[in-house]
């Protein structure tokens, strides 16, 4: 009987044991699960801020790209009126040299 209760005893014991490691294994697995999920999402979180960053500076490349763009036409447009008026100008002088016909 004394033998039945000890080996009763060791069997609870080994349960126990087993159950206290399962507990840590599970405490230790989700310790892991936690840090590894809070990694994730600070690799995602920075790839967002750098697609935020790049999306900003797109922006801005474009807005002076237009700009650019615009500053041409206007340069373009000057030279094109300061020509005009040359040629204006040429018309007129020509007509005021000319012999008046009768």
């Amino acid at each position: 009987m004394k033998e039945v209760i000890e080996q009763n005893l060791e069997v609870r014991s080994q349960a126990s044991s087993r159950r206290a490691q399962a507990s840590h294994h599970s405490h230790a697995t989700s310790r892991f699960l936690i840090t590894s999920s809070r990694a994730k999402e600070k690799v995602k979180a920075a790839e967002l801020m750098a697609k935020v960053a790049m999306f900003e500076q797109r922006q801005e490349l474009e807005k002076k790209a237009e700009r650019l763009c615009l500053v041409e036409q206007l340069a373009v447009a000057q030279v094109r009126e300061r020509v005009f008026t040359e040629i204006e100008n040429d018309i007129k002088e020509d007509l005021s040299h000319q012999p008046e016909m009768s």
